[in-house]
């Protein structure tokens, strides 16, 4: 998938079901990384820490594991664009999002274009 962020815009701290590797096209994202530090018996609740960040910029790549937790955000004034390629169609994969202030954990589904 090519994405393009808009100036200031990004996601929630999310998982995606599956390996993912993203590329850094123009202009830079912000990646942070988080593990959960909940026991995950309570349906619904998680609790994450962040744990490292790693800036994508053109030519740069970042690989992430199935199960990683990262947030994406684009800090810059202008759109910007990455390439991100994953295992398995991501809305297929029981991803979840999470919020860090309200501790919870819910399905994430990306609504597609085109």
């Amino acid at each position: 998938m090519a994405l393009s962020w808009l100036p200031k815009r990004g996601t929630p701290p999310h998982d995606h079901g599956t390996w993912a590797v993203v590329a850094g096209i123009d202009g830079p994202e912000r990646n942070e990384f988080y593990e959960r530090t909940d026991d995950r018996t309570r349906l619904g609740y998680a609790d994450l820490k962040k744990v490292g960040e790693k800036v994508c910029d053109a030519s740069d790549v970042v690989a992430l594991p199935q199960g990683m937790i990262h947030s994406v955000w684009n800090e810059t004034d202008r759109v910007t664009l990455s390439l991100h390629i994953y295992g398995k169609h991501i809305n297929h994969t029981g991803r979840s999002q999470f919020d860090l202030d309200k501790q919870t954990e819910t399905p994430f589904i990306v609504k597609m274009q085109g």
